[in-house]
């Protein structure tokens, strides 16, 4: 197949459009927790995955896990990009990843 061909067939294909946070929360797959003050006095808003959100209804636990996050976000890694953060929590067994749409909980097989 020669490049124009290639570019030819590229123009007949659907084009994917993005999934965003408010598509996911208004399919029930992310759950807004609330919003937070993270970066230079900027509200950025937290969601969990309806997965990792059904494990933590409690408020007080789920605020924990919150707490524990937001520390570990705070404490540079050598693999954070300008762009994206990720830490595992309680032994990996939790993420939690910061990104230009804000902050989201979730179990590693929920990405």
């Amino acid at each position: 197949m020669t490049d124009k061909e290639i570019r030819e067939k590229r123009d007949d294909e659907e084009i994917i459009v993005r999934y965003t946070r408010e598509d996911a929360i208004a399919d029930g797959v992310l759950v807004p927790t609330g919003y937070v003050g993270f970066r230079r006095g900027k509200f950025v808003r937290i969601c969990f995955t309806s997965h990792l959100y059904e494990a933590f209804k409690d408020a007080t636990e789920r605020g924990e896990l919150v707490e524990e996050g937001l520390t570990a976000l705070r404490k540079p890694d050598p693999e954070d990009t300008r762009y994206r953060h990720l830490r595992e929590l309680r032994g990996g067994k939790i993420w939690v990843i910061l990104d230009g749409d804000g902050i989201t909980f979730l179990y590693p097989e929920d990405y």
